[in-house]
């Protein structure tokens, strides 16, 4: 009798700690080394274990049945999720949102690109600045001042070395200049020297350079209009630099009419 009921007792210990890894399961009753156990009591302690197994038991079964398992699969291109399935697949639809209504891309005024069709994209046009006569400024206006027209600008006295005139430049940032056209009346046949235009650019700090010349051919009564393509330091760059124009008739008859100064156009691109 006493083998059996430690045999008893060693498998009751078994189940118990089986049954406890998956549910908590109060037993009824508990049992000290060297005394009797009743039966009932045994009993009663694996009828609490089996209770507590057979919950276990039903409550994996439901959640067998009602989980959602983790999104496993997706929807092409064009296609949207409809529906996510329990096992983790899921349905899917065509896109409902439309193609959309826009068959083209028309660049506007001062703007070149656009499309019908692919990925296009839009910048910003090109385009000229135009200095008229009357912008000029003499550096000296009491040693040579200036007379203006409708149509140009001259000297009316004064010394070679002391007659220049300037004019600012407001060119758009980031453009690339590219090139530089000047109009030019030069009817003196004493003038070994044409007078020219200079494009240039000047930092804060006074430091110069050039970027492009155009000087008039020789004498001459007809207006001459010149062409510089070859362009220095063409990015404009107007966080550090600001670009000016100045003309120079250089040496012979500078008063009076003979030298004049009509205009000039500076182009540019994006």
């Amino acid at each position: 009798m006493k083998t059996k009921m430690i045999t008893v007792a060693a498998a009751f210990m078994m189940t118990s700690g089986m049954a406890g890894a998956a549910d908590f399961v109060t037993l009824p009753n508990t049992f000290t080394p060297n005394t009797t156990a009743k039966a009932s009591e045994v009993n009663a302690n694996f009828e609490a274990v089996a209770a507590g197994a057979n919950t276990n038991n039903a409550s994996i079964a439901e959640l067998n049945t009602t989980k959602q398992n983790r999104v496993s699969s997706y929807c092409a291109a064009g296609s949207s999720i409809r529906v996510i399935n329990a096992n983790g697949t899921v349905t899917c639809e065509t896109d409902d949102i439309g193609a959309g209504d826009i068959t083209g891309v028309i660049a506007g005024a001062g703007l070149t690109g656009g499309g019908t069709s692919g990925d296009v994209t839009l910048k910003r046009a090109g385009g000229y600045v135009s200095i008229h006569n009357s912008q000029l400024v003499s550096t000296n206006s009491a040693t040579s001042p200036m007379y203006y027209g409708y149509t140009y600008a001259y000297f009316g006295f004064g010394s070679s070395a002391s007659a220049m005139a300037f004019a600012s430049v407001n060119l758009p940032h980031g453009a690339t200049v590219t090139s530089l056209t000047c109009s030019f009346y030069n009817n003196d046949p004493s003038s070994a020297n044409n007078p020219e235009v200079v494009l240039g650019r000047i930092t804060p700090a006074g430091s110069a350079a050039n970027l492009a010349t155009v000087a008039a051919g020789g004498d001459s009564v007809s207006l001459q209009t010149v062409t510089d393509s070859s362009i220095s330091f063409s990015v404009v760059d107007n966080q550090n630099y600001s670009y000016y124009l100045y003309y120079y008739p250089r040496d012979g008859d500078i008063s009076g009419s003979n030298k004049r100064f009509h205009s000039c156009q500076i182009g540019y691109t994006f």
